[in-house]
Parts: structure tokens; C-alpha cells; sequence
């Protein structure tokens, strides 16, 4: 799959993404963030045809397609960038990645977490000291906000009742929408559009209730995606309020109104997930307008992802008549009851989850190729990393920038074969691994393989090729809430309609907008289908009758 070449914007992005990027995370004590001199065993360093600013003006015009052609060229598991003398390690191997990962207390993210955050969604200085308190004073009778809400996170989305309720709140909202399209006849869609607005409400209702701003006044989904959209801008550029005015204004409504959300008691009717958040974060004492702060940043690290991969995973089913009748086959064996005229129905969560191999695959799949975006870290301490396979060890210099090359990992064929643009649902499925190379039944495979961050059947070095949800400790809490609502948003689409292409030469699969810093990636232009309603489902409505 292409993916378009990003139109040159201002000059000052040259300069500003890279380094504001390494100053995000300059020891408190410190003027130094990088080292200036490079020493004789750290990775090696690839030059740039334009000195100081040639990496990270590359690096803005082409995206992360620029890491994988340097990865190629090079060929070097970690490889050093400079930008303005200072330094950035590269990890483009998914040896290489383990290996980060090993040293997860020395090489982390908070930092860039933090101060990222804190610049697009206005943390007050507050917030940020009590984020980091476990790195600034360890010694303090204050827990840390981010160590004390991890584990709120992780274990309110663990597989169970919680993530369960979440699910069928996004049921019951998606479902409103799908009776009503093509309802009284054929109808045309945008399918990027209806995608996105659809399931934002869907995911917004679901985990912060009946209440949420999207609910409430709907055209704060055009703002959030605003904001979402000049992301990195908000976070870089001087002068916000002048040169991103659209994007500026947006994420104060946006902020705003998650503000009022919370002091209009909106939490009363929120997930489980939301409310054991909000009850660690009680003992800071917060301020509504801290408490907006923080549930903006959850809604956009959750749905910022989720809603363009269940886009490229309906989207790439739908290209492919073999694949979609293997899905339907598999899906129409978990709506429960069976579709008959003027009964309402629902799609069985267990039975998703369970027996449906092929759709598990498939959004592994579009997970590898969508979600191409680096990941940051700190290295902290001097650290050493060592490659046993390559007879290598390198050192990594206390105070610089580590990123983790998604797209290199994604993109390595010795863990995907040659054709790694190429949407291929079989490279998931376990009859490809050779840990599990016998399980073929689905729910055999369900019962083997309940993470969709981390395929069991693959041997190491595939599944640190693997890393759409980050990795090891960075492995995003939010990756089942990801999985069920992208399998509940494919099952009841795919089952409910077919479609059309509104373009004569059939359903073409758009280009990707390269993701510089943030979410996956979106498509250049929409997809205009003719909806109608599938033989057998014109008149079923999706409701919560029969959820298991």
C-alpha cells in the first residue's frame, strides 16, 4: 500500500518537531539533553544531505516511510540521528525493541508523556508535579498520579464485567445508527465519515455516558477532531493562538466543555472504567478544569487510534468478496437471536471474542499497516543494550531521545514476508505460527490467544514485530476496550449491508496520511459506497436482547 508524501508546511517545522521534541524531557537540573559528543560505541550515526535539520526535514515531508528507508539502507538494528548536534536513537529491529524493553526502567516515557500532554491539553503546572513525583521525588508521601492510575487503567479494562459494560453501552449506541441507515431504501455514505462520526458517539457514550459533550452537543466532535488533526502543532508551535486559530479555538470548546461535563456531575453516569479513574484521582484534589484536562487526554489516546483502524479494517473487508462472506459466515454465528423480521437483536460478545479467527486476524492485520506512528522514550541512565544475534552491545547516553520505529518493525519481512503492504488476514492466523502451527478451530484459538497485542502462536522475534499498543511495561491498558469495539463496529456493518462503490472501477483502498507523532493513520479521501440493506437483515434491529 502507498502511502502520500506529506505537503511541505512551514519552514519552522524543520527545527521544531525534533527539538522541542528533546527538550520535552531535559533533566530539571540539567541545560545538557543530549550529548554533544558522540562516543565511539554508541549506534551508529547516519548522516543527512542537509546538515543540522536534514533528518528532521525529511522526517516531516515523507514520515515514517523516511525511518523504514533509512532502516533499509543502513540495515542497523539501532542507528543514531542528529539533529541541531544533539542525538537520537533509532530502534528499527525487533530484536532491538526486546531488548529496549529489558531496560524499561532506564528507557521510559513518562517524561515526554508528561510534557507532551501537558503542551496540547494545558495540564497546569500542578498536574505535571504530581504526574512525575516518582521521578522528581521519589521520596515524597505523594504517590504519583501516573503510578497511581496505571493500575485503575489496566484493571478496569482487564477482560470482564467492566470492559463487558463498556461494550454493550457501544452496542446499543452503534446499533442506533446502523438502523438507521439505508432504513427506507439504498443510501450513499462517505465511509470515513460515517465511520468516524458514528463511532465517536458510540465510544463516547460508552465510556463517559449519557452525558459526554459528544452526546449532549454533537458538533464537539468536529472540534475534537480538529484538535486531533493538528495534534503535533499544538504541542510544537509558538504563537499557537496566531498560526493554528482553527485548532487553538477548538481545544478550548473541547476543554471546556469536559470541564462542565465534570461539574455537572456527568461522572454519575459514566463506565465503571471512568469512575475508578476519577476515584484514584480524588486524594489530588483537582480542579474541574484539571479533571477536563485529564478525561480529554484518556479520550483522545483512546478513540484517537480506534476510530481510523476500525475504518481501515471494515474498509479492507469489504474490498476483498472472499473475505467478507469467511467474516459473515463467522459473525452471523454470534448474533443472538437469529435475524427475523421486526425482532431485535445483538451480536454475542463471547461468541465475538471466541469464534472468529478470521476477524481477530483481520484487525491484527490492519493494525500492522495502519498504525505506523514512532513511540518516544528517555534513556534516563547510561544504558547498554546488547544484541546477541548480531554480536552487538551499544551504549545509550544518560538524557537522550529513544524512538521506537513502528514502521520498521511493522515493515520487517523477515517477521511478514515480502509483501508488507499488502493486507494479508493469514499472517495472523495460527496455522502460520509454529508455536500453535495444529490450532485451527475458533475457539481453540481464542482460548490460546486472548491478547491482540500479543499473537502467543508467533515466536519472539515476530511478536516484537508486533507492536501496534506499544510494548512490555508500555503496553497500552486500552487495547481490549480497542479490540471489542473495532470487532462489534465490524460485525454488525459487515453483517448488516452490502455496498456498492460509488466509482465504477470497485472499492479502492485510499492512500495513507502518514502519522508524524500521534493515532494511526488516516486516509487522503473518503470512500463513497451505495448502502443497502443484506438479504435477511432488512428489517432487524440492533438492540441488547440476547447479549450474553
Amino acid at each position: 500500500m502507498l502511502v502520500e508524501k506529506v505537503p511541505i508546511t512551514a519552514w519552522l517545522l524543520v527545527v521544531l518537531v525534533f527539538f522541542v521534541a528533546s527538550r520535552l524531557h531535559r533533566p530539571k537540573k540539567s541545560l545538557d539533553i543530549l550529548p554533544k559528543v558522540r562516543a565511539e560505541d554508541e549506534p551508529r550515526c547516519l548522516d543527512s544531505e542537509v546538515p543540522f535539520v536534514g533528518h528532521a526535514y525529511n522526517y516531516l515531508t515523507q514520515g515514517p516511510a523516511y525511518l523504514y528507508r533509512l532502516w533499509k539502507q543502513s540495515e542497523e538494528a539501532i542507528f543514531t540521528l542528529k539533529v541541531l548536534n544533539k542525538s537520537v536513537y533509532v530502534f528499527a529491529d525487533p530484536e532491538a525493541l526486546q531488548a529496549a524493553e529489558k531496560h524499561y526502567k532506564t528507557i521510559i516515557n513518562d517524561q515526554l508523556f508528561v510534557e507532551g500532554t501537558s503542551q496540547l491539553f494545558l495540564w497546569s503546572k500542578r498536574q505535571q508535579e504530581i504526574a512525575l513525583i516518582h521521578i522528581n521525588n521519589p521520596h515524597s508521601a505523594v504517590p504519583s498520579l501516573l503510578k497511581t492510575v496505571r493500575p485503575a487503567l489496566r484493571d478496569s479494562l482487564r477482560p470482564g464485567m467492566n470492559l463487558d459494560e463498556i461494550g454493550f453501552r457501544y452496542q446499543k449506541e452503534f446499533g442506533r445508527h446502523v438502523n438507521a441507515l439505508a432504513a427506507a431504501g439504498p443510501e450513499k455514505i462517505q465511509l470515513w465519515n460515517w465511520i468516524r462520526t458514528t463511532m465517536t458517539l458510540g465510544a463516547g457514550l460508552a465510556t463517559f455516558g449519557s452525558k459526554h459533550p459528544f452526546v449532549t452537543n454533537p458538533s464537539l466532535q468536529a472540534d475534537f477532531w480538529a484538535v486531533e488533526k493538528e495534534n503535533l502543532k499544538l504541542i510544537f508551535y509558538p504563537f499557537a493562538s496566531l498560526v493554528l486559530r482553527k485548532g487553538f479555538k477548538a481545544r478550548q470548546r473541547v476543554l471546556r466543555a469536559m470541564s462542565e461535563y465534570t461539574d455537572g456531575g456527568g461522572i454519575e453516569d459514566a463506565s465503571s472504567f471512568v469512575r475508578a479513574y476519577h476515584k484514584v484521582l480524588e486524594q489530588y484534589n483537582l480542579t474541574n478544569e484539571e479533571l477536563g484536562s485529564f478525561d480529554a487526554t484518556v479520550l483522545t489516546a483512546f478513540i484517537g487510534s480506534l476510530i481510523p483502524l476500525g475504518f481501515w479494517v471494515v474498509l479492507f473487508i469489504l474490498a476483498r468478496p472472499d473475505l467478507l462472506a469467511t467474516i459473515r459466515a463467522e459473525v452471523d454465528q454470534c448474533v443472538r437471536p437469529p435475524p427475523s423480521t421486526g425482532r431485535s437483536t445483538s451480536v454475542d460478545m463471547d461468541q465475538l471474542r471466541n469464534n472468529c479467527p478470521v476477524l481477530y486476524a483481520s484487525v491484527r492485520e490492519a493494525s500492522r499497516i495502519a498504525m505506523q506512528a514512532p513511540l518516544f522514550r528517555t534513556v534516563t541512565e547510561d544504558t547498554r543494550i546488547a544484541l546477541p544475534s548480531r554480536g552487538e552491545t551499544y551504549l545509550l547516553k544518560k538524557g537522550s531521545l529513544a524512538m521506537i520505529a513502528v514502521s520498521c518493525v511493522h515493515g520487517n519481512e523477515k517477521a511478514w514476508g515480502p509483501d508488507i503492504y499488502s493486507f494479508d488476514e493469514k499472517r495472523f492466523l495460527p496455522r502460520n505460527g509454529a508455536a500453535s502451527a495444529e490450532v485451527h478451530e475458533g475457539e481453540q484459538i481464542a482460548k490460546a490467544d486472548p491478547d491482540i497485542a500479543r499473537p502467543v502462536h508467533f515466536d519472539a522475534f515476530t511478536r516484537s514485530a508486533f507492536t501496534p499498543f506499544a510494548s512490555g511495561v508500555h503496553l497500552c491498558p486500552g487495547r481490549h476496550y480497542a479490540q471489542s469495539v473495532i470487532m462489534t463496529t465490524v460485525a454488525m456493518f459487515v453483517t448488516s449491508f452490502d455496498v456498492t462503490p460509488l466509482e465504477n472501477d470497485g472499492i479502492v483502498i485510499p492512500p495513507m496520511k502518514p502519522e508524524l507523532g500521534l493515532g494511526s493513520a488516516k486516509p487522503t479521501h473518503d470512500v463513497g459506497l451505495l448502502v443497502n440493506r443484506r438479504v435477511g437483515f432488512e428489517d432487524v434491529q440492533w438492540g441488547l436482547e440476547g447479549s450474553s
